[in-house]
């Protein structure tokens, strides 16, 4: 019953997002959809030929200047190279999706290249769209951090996240990419490039990603009441509250209260936060207790917390002496009727000897409380104080470092991959430093990458001769 009409060709002189449907002339109801986006490139842009993927966003509104929970509606183009290894425009799209995006982050949202929160959006019911994002597992959400001040060789976070893996942790996938993002509804040139990203997958409850079990508001009777949750110290986010917890009646120090990932917020059911908030103190109450055991549960700590997934997590901040380690950006996610896990890591572009921030400038010293008390003092920090005062976990970590400092966390093994990269890099680093030319490398891109190779090799030597004392803590700096 579709009325057959023979519609003249639509001449498209623009960019623009184009939404068709077919519909039924007697019920109405929609037979056939389609929808598609066009880009006019400037001349600028159309001569690109990169090496790396290139995202475009296009919107015919304005492109966000601040940081606001709302977010903004645009089209996603993705261009990945073809034949030659090369992005070659014109070009049909990999991948296209409706997308909603916000600026993200907390200091670096007030950076002029901002970080993006990006959610993809379904075109028949505005829900979430699923897209395996330049070969990572399929998702709707992802960040785009934004390599800038800090991290100037544009891949300490890749880098961390890598080792994490490395030693059997999930940390969040990554991608560089050239972004554009264009607003107005004008062709896209150069004039809406903001340079080299890293494409990240959102710590999120997914089998790919954080993979435990979903908790839904109505979960409110064990075994679903006991997760998954994940959650985290950080800076308070919009409508944040949180839940206050695991300092064993000062025993251990906090920067303050724990904040929901997942379940958000606003999904919380009031005992859901009873049960995390009392299980978290349990933990807290095990780890101060002379015999490691909590008077509430009869639990000793290792019945309560997974110990190698708390080992882990501090030796990659530690490695990379990251000076916001677990108070900022420090998750946790506990499984249904499982243990309380430390991780995943989390942001690393203030770490290993990255520019404008000396707390991480020298490779020596296990944290920066030598210089600042702007720090993480590493261990002492949290349930990590509870932790390092058992003889028993402190010989477990001790021999966990002996047995990665040589593997994971060597030059041997860490050199190729910062190389691979770099040559990766090195031409589209050139475009972001001319985009960002306030924020350029330290000399040349090459001599960006030859101070976090040769960061990283001292700061490999100087752990492994402290590994060789009795009580490596007591080792000290240059």
């Amino acid at each position: 019953n579709v009325a057959q009409q023979v519609i003249a060709p639509l001449a498209i002189s623009a960019s623009t997002q184009l939404r068709a449907v077919a519909v039924d002339d007697d019920s109405g109801a929609v037979v056939a959809s389609f929808s598609g986006a066009y880009l006019f490139l400037d001349d600028d842009a159309a001569q690109l030929s990169p090496n790396l993927p290139v995202p475009v966003f296009w919107s015919a509104g304005a492109v966000p200047q601040q940081k606001d929970d709302i977010y903004a509606d645009f089209t996603l183009l993705i261009y990945e190279p073809g034949a030659g290894g090369r992005v070659q425009f014109p070009a049909s799209a990999k991948d296209a999706s409706r997308a909603s995006i916000k600026i993200h982050g907390s200091s670096t949202a007030g950076y002029p290249k901002h970080p993006w929160r990006v959610k993809l959006r379904d075109d028949a019911d505005d829900g979430e769209h699923d897209v395996a994002l330049l070969g990572m597992p399929a998702d709707a959400n992802w960040i785009l951090g934004a390599p800038l001040d800090f991290d100037r060789a544009l891949m300490r976070t890749t880098l961390a996240y890598t080792i994490s893996r490395s030693m059997g942790r999930y940390a969040a996938r990554t991608q560089h990419a050239e972004v554009f993002i264009a607003g107005e509804g004008t062709a896209v040139g150069m004039k809406d490039y903001v340079g080299v990203y890293e494409v990240t997958e959102r710590l999120e409850r997914a089998p790919q990603r954080v993979d435990i079990a979903g908790l839904d508001h109505g979960d409110t009777l064990a075994p679903a009441v006991t997760g998954g949750y994940i959650f985290k110290q950080d800076r308070a986010g919009p409508d944040d509250i949180g839940f206050s917890a695991g300092n064993a009646g000062g025993a251990f120090s906090w920067t303050g209260p724990f904040f929901y990932v997942e379940p958000a917020q606003q999904d919380v059911a009031a005992q859901q936060n009873a049960f995390i908030t009392a299980f978290v103190d349990d933990v807290g109450a095990a780890l101060a207790s002379p015999d490691h055991t909590s008077p509430t549960s009869g639990l000793t700590y290792d019945q309560l917390l997974d110990v190698d997934s708390f080992i882990d997590h501090h030796i990659v901040n530690v490695f990379t002496k990251n000076p916001d380690a677990f108070r900022l950006s420090g998750f946790y996610h506990k499984d249904r009727n499982g243990l309380l896990n430390a991780g995943p890591v989390w942001d690393f572009d203030r770490t290993m000897g990255c520019a404008s921030d000396g707390r991480a400038s020298d490779p020596t010293w296990w944290d920066a409380t030598n210089v600042t008390t702007d720090t993480t003092p590493m261990f002492d920090f949290g349930f990590y104080r509870g932790l390092f005062a058992d003889p028993a976990f402190t010989a477990r970590y001790w021999a966990r470092f002996a047995d990665v400092i040589d593997g994971p966390l060597s030059p041997a093994v860490l050199d190729p991959f910062i190389d691979a990269n770099a040559a990766k890099l090195e031409e589209a680093s050139t475009r972001n430093f001319a985009r960002w030319s306030d924020y350029g490398p330290r000399g040349t891109y090459d001599d960006e990458v030859a101070t976090l190779k040769t960061w990283i090799a001292a700061r490999h030597d100087w752990i492994k001769q402290c590994l060789a004392l009795s009580d490596p803590r007591t080792c000290t700096g240059a």
